[in-house]
């Protein structure tokens, strides 16, 4: 009866291991994945943060453009200020 318990034992522990040896694998089968095919996320922020900064500029410039527009118009009038 005890040799049994025993024996019970030592295929738990070996399918514990088993089973721990597999997500060891998944994970660094996973790690290799994600490493090999690299990660693009600064570039896409670094497009993105040029893209902003372009935008502000022409946002910027169409401004200067209206108010100049503006006081051509009407030399009293209040130029608008950025928010």
């Amino acid at each position: 009866m005890r040799a049994s318990r025993l024996s019970v034992f030592k295929a738990d522990a070996a399918s514990r291991s088993a089973r721990r040896l597999g997500r060891v694998a998944w994970l660094a089968l996973a790690m290799l994945v994600l490493s090999a095919t690299g990660c693009r996320t600064h570039l896409s922020l670094r497009d993105n943060t040029v893209r902003t900064a372009d935008t502000l500029t022409d946002l910027n410039y169409q401004q200067v453009l209206d108010n100049l527009a503006r006081f051509h118009d009407n030399p009293g009038a209040m130029r608008r200020l950025p928010s």
